[in-house]
């Protein structure tokens, strides 16, 4: 049985999620999160958490590419509501529009003559609906002038993205109800990243307040009555539909509807809809995918079906949606009854933001302290091969080592990270007793190898075995791993955690190991 995860994603730093059509020299921002980023996201998690390279197999499959999770757009939060996309069937006199202040009289303009002068109603992308009324969402953005440096001559770029601070309403819908736990449990109070430039300070944000409801929370969004004898159907993102010859269309199809909703009859009566062209980059290609027109959201269709609406059939269709890439958000639906003439407020009201004035509770502490501790440890890894590169540069004559005795090194320094950390120094320590008092040619070649270690005053060089003895002694030190890896470290408030030796310890081998491995494969490909 399916089963809807409903969650706030919170924007701990700018995100960047640019629009699908961008100029050359401006990449505009969504005002949304959508759900291809979040699917790419959880997977990226999911992969690591399971330790799967590739996902085009078995359960993998059925999960992530297959259907059986899809994420749904997350859209802004207005009073803890997730709100909605402008219906873009709405009109008001053009001089209204114009002078409009806080609020404004919005007609519908669906299979009715409006008088002239009426024009649509294009204030914001976001609204809150209650009752009669639609309320503005505004979600605020940033601008930031980047230079593109991979060109001849470097190129000026905006880019705009969405503000952090901001919250959005997300929606994970689980065709298993076994899915539903490992969802959970990787995304609980969980970091993600999401957008472009996530190296560069975008794209982070933390998952809160997981719920799991049993029904569609976009089946109650607007009213439905069986007596009807006209249905509305609201696209609540944008949809890519095909009709049966494998045309892409921007009208839903009679027969389909007739099919989906098990009626006699269903004649088109009207329709007020935009266009947008979907398009994406493969990595793999090196290039753009083709253009797609798309049925955008907010659009609005309108048919007459008489009498004799199933219920069930109506909440099945906004159940599974309509058209292509549904696991990536795409081809949500609302369906109505009835669609009135509403009253829009203009009241500025931003997206819902996080409270920056409260105290946290110990647990919650502890929530941040674990958070912190593990982006920390990620970065770490992250930069071992930085770190790595950086030590080679201080190594000289190191062909002089063959990569036998470089193997050597790296299969007893990966041996070490599997003891604790006396005893790995012991182990150490010991094998270099032994290949010094053995005077082997191993020894005479590790002698020709130096480290040139330098400070403001002088350049000193070692021997490789000298460098190896320093290494190890400091290699659970505390001090030394801190300034080594100061850039990786958090500065939250009321966070305070500690990295343990251990971690230290078994970082640092992992990097001397990584370094004895550099030097094989530069010696393979001499």
């Amino acid at each position: 049985m399916p089963k809807y995860i409903v969650y706030k994603i919170r924007a701990v730093e700018n995100l960047k999620l640019a629009k699908t059509n961008m100029q050359i020299d401006s990449h505009d921002s969504m005002d949304y999160i959508s759900g291809s980023a979040l699917r790419g996201a959880f997977i990226y998690k999911y992969m690591r958490a399971n330790n799967v390279r590739d996902i085009n197999q078995g359960e993998h499959r059925e999960k992530l590419l297959a259907g059986g999770i899809k994420f749904l757009n997350a859209y802004p939060l207005y009073n803890g509501s997730r709100s909605i996309p402008l219906p873009k069937a709405y009109f008001a006199p053009k001089e209204k529009i114009k002078a409009l202040e806080d609020k404004l009289d919005i007609f519908l303009g669906l299979d009715r003559a409006l008088p002239p002068g009426y024009e649509k109603i294009r204030l914001c992308e976001f609204v809150h609906i209650d009752d009669n009324r639609y309320t503005k969402v505004k979600v605020e953005k940033v601008s930031n002038l980047h230079i593109n440096k991979r060109e001849e001559k470097n190129i000026l770029f905006r880019y705009e993205a969405i503000k952090k601070g901001q919250v959005f309403g997300g929606i994970i819908k689980a065709e298993d109800e076994a899915y539903v736990n490992e969802i959970i449990s990787l995304l609980k109070d969980e970091v993600i990243y999401v957008g472009g430039s996530k190296g560069s300070g975008y794209g982070k944000c933390i998952i809160e307040d997981i719920q799991v409801l049993d029904e569609n929370p976009e089946g109650k969004i607007f009213q439905i009555k069986d007596s009807k004898e006209d249905i509305y159907i609201i696209a609540l993102s944008d949809i890519i539909y095909k009709d049966e010859l494998g045309a892409y269309r921007t009208k839903i199809d009679e027969d389909f509807l007739k099919k989906a909703l098990n009626l006699e009859n269903v004649d088109f009566v009207d329709s007020s809809i935009e266009t947008k062209n979907i398009t994406s980059f493969n990595n793999k290609w090196n290039a753009r995918t083709p253009n797609i027109v798309s049925i955008k959201a907010g659009s609005i269709f309108k048919f007459r079906v008489g009498k004799g609406l199933d219920m069930e059939r109506i909440k099945g269709l906004m159940d599974q949606g309509i058209g292509e890439r549904k696991a990536e958000g795409y081809g949500r639906i609302a369906i109505a009854t009835e669609m009135d003439d509403m009253v829009f407020y203009d009241i500025e009201e931003d997206v819902e933001v996080e409270n920056k004035d409260f105290t946290l509770n110990d647990e919650e502490k502890a929530i941040i302290n674990h958070i912190g501790e593990k982006i920390f440890k990620l970065r770490v890894e992250n930069k071992i091969n930085e770190r790595v590169l950086d030590l080679d540069k201080g190594l000289r004559n190191t062909r002089s080592l063959k990569p036998s005795q470089w193997g050597t090194l790296k299969e007893l320094f990966e041996s070490l990270l599997f003891l604790d950390i006396e005893t790995g120094k012991e182990k150490f320590f010991q094998y270099i007793e032994h290949i010094v008092k053995k005077r082997s040619i191993s020894l005479k070649q590790m002698n020709r190898v130096e480290y040139e270690v330098k400070d403001e005053k002088q350049v000193k060089k070692q021997k490789l075995i000298d460098f190896l003895r320093d290494y190890m002694s400091m290699v659970a030190d505390r001090e030394t791993f801190e300034k080594n890896y100061r850039d990786c470290a958090l500065d939250i408030e009321d966070m305070d955690f500690e990295i343990d030796e251990d971690f230290i310890y078994r970082t640092n081998l992992k990097v001397i190991a990584e370094l004895c491995r550099y030097q094989i494969r530069k010696g393979d490909l001499r």
